[in-house]
């Protein structure tokens, strides 16, 4: 007789046995069925790289009393991802013998559970695992996803030309993410001026692109900052951020609108904005002050002359960014003198008579500077009891650096001084405020009389006051 001890060791041991016997079954199930051998009484519960066995007994003997239940632990983000490594925990629950566990990692080779594991790598990933014990009794396999994506999506702006004539400023950016769960949106902002602080303009936007309406004479900086499904967060740049540009301080600087808008118009001389195929500036339309109408005014009458000691004058009051953000603020403009006149008296060197001028004066209306005098300087061949039309043409630059971060009004005159006699217009065009060092370029035309003759004048065309060597002449 064997004794209660004795019988509980036998059962203990023959409960080893069964469970050593079930295990060996399993293996070798898993090998005739990976070598392509048919097994009786054994299918497979999977596809893949290895086959999970199962309890194929019929349905009516089936105990489904064992439950293997599952934790996750790691960084939760969004719409189910994770945003970190994920540790695995697999309990069973259920089992009344000795039990094992089995899984599976994205058809990976089978492995028996002993302890937690780590789920790492961006991306979506399949778990499959189950449990049987060593009476037979096993659960059907169950299969779990878990979604990583622990990378930031990137994004970046196209670039911006430096210089923007238009105040509408259209904008395009792109985004990638390459930790699988996709970009969900994107933040665009923007600082006026390198010190100011960056803003919110868009907010999680799923648009590609947009239009930010600037103001004249400001430098505008722009990024994107992108948000991922999971719930990554871009970090933006920084600085200058992923593109900048500045928009132009002159309104209808190239009379486009074919019109004076933007302009203050002054004086008793005819201003008017006419076809630029006549002056030769760029564009369709170009300004004209004074008028080619009143012909030479060599002999005026009561009806027809130029008004005595009067201008045109067209003025704009512009801001001149700080040099932190514009280091070289240029004025470029073009213009185009037609004069039967000279800018100083050949005989009279005092006399200042027909000039065309650009001048920067403070709010106050305060002279500032007169940085461009230009016309005829030509005294040698000047006759003024039959003077010859002069063309003088140019593209000029003038330094705005000693007025940057201060608003100024800039005046551009056509001036007939002293009398009603020889009449001169000036067609201006492409007047802008760019960012451009003088020693960049600088560009004298030579003054050209219908005589064929033609002198450029020392220092170029519109050195401000300077007065020619006078030969015999009235003037």
């Amino acid at each position: 007789m064997i004794d209660p001890q004795t019988r509980r060791e036998q059962q203990a041991d023959g409960v080893h046995l069964s469970f050593c016997l079930v295990m060996a079954l399993a293996v070798l199930t898993a090998f005739v069925l990976a070598a392509g051998v048919e097994a009786s009484g054994v299918v497979s519960a999977v596809s893949g790289a290895a086959l999970l066995p199962v309890d194929t007994r019929p349905a009516a003997a089936t105990l489904d009393t064992i439950s293997t239940i599952y934790s996750l632990n790691g960084v939760t983000g969004n719409s189910g991802w994770f945003i970190s490594p994920v540790t695995v925990t697999l309990v069973v629950t259920g089992a009344g013998a000795e039990t094992v566990t089995w899984f599976r990692l994205d058809g990976g080779d089978l492995i028996t559970y002993t302890e937690p594991f780590l789920v790492a790598g961006d991306g979506a990933h399949t778990l499959e695992y189950y449990s049987a014990d060593s009476q037979g009794e096993s659960e059907p396999t169950q299969t779990l996803h878990i979604n990583i994506d622990t990378t930031p999506p990137s994004s970046a702006m196209t670039m911006l030309d430096a210089y923007q004539q238009s105040t509408e400023i259209s904008l395009v950016w792109t985004g990638s993410d390459n930790g699988g769960s996709g970009i969900s949106g994107y933040d665009v902002q923007f600082k006026d001026g390198y010190w100011g602080s960056w803003r919110n303009w868009l907010t999680n936007t799923t648009d590609l692109s947009a239009t930010f309406l600037g103001q004249r004479g400001h430098v505008y900086y722009f990024r994107t900052r992108a948000h991922d499904v999971a719930g990554n967060v871009e970090n933006a740049t920084s600085g200058r951020g992923d593109t900048w540009t500045f928009v132009d301080s002159v309104a209808n600087g190239g009379f486009e609108s074919g019109s004076f808008a933007g302009w203050t118009v002054t004086g008793a001389m005819s201003a008017s904005v006419t076809s630029a195929l006549e002056a030769g500036g760029s564009g369709q339309w170009s300004a004209l002050l004074g008028s080619p109408a009143y012909g030479a005014s060599i002999t005026p009458t009561n009806q027809l002359h130029v008004p005595t000691d009067t201008f045109a004058s067209i003025s704009q009051v512009v801001a001149i960014p700080p040099l932190s953000d514009l280091p070289a603020p240029t004025l470029s403009l073009w213009y185009r003198i037609l004069t039967y006149d000279v800018v100083w008296g050949c005989n009279h060197p005092d006399w200042l008579l027909d000039s065309f001028d650009v001048t920067i004066r403070d709010l106050s209306g305060r002279i500032l500077a007169t940085p461009i005098r230009d016309g005829n300087y030509d005294c040698q061949g000047y006759n003024d009891e039959s003077p010859q039309l002069a063309v003088i043409s140019a593209e000029r630059v003038v330094d705005l650096v000693p007025y940057a971060g201060r608003m100024i009004v800039l005046e551009m005159s056509n001036n007939n001084r002293r009398d009603w006699l020889y009449n001169t217009w000036t067609y201006v065009d492409d007047v802008r405020i760019i960012n451009q060092p003088l020693y960049v370029y600088r560009a004298y035309l030579p003054i050209i009389t219908l005589d064929n003759t033609m002198t450029v004048p020392p220092g170029g065309p519109s050195v401000p006051g300077r007065r020619p060597n006078g030969s015999p002449s009235r003037r």
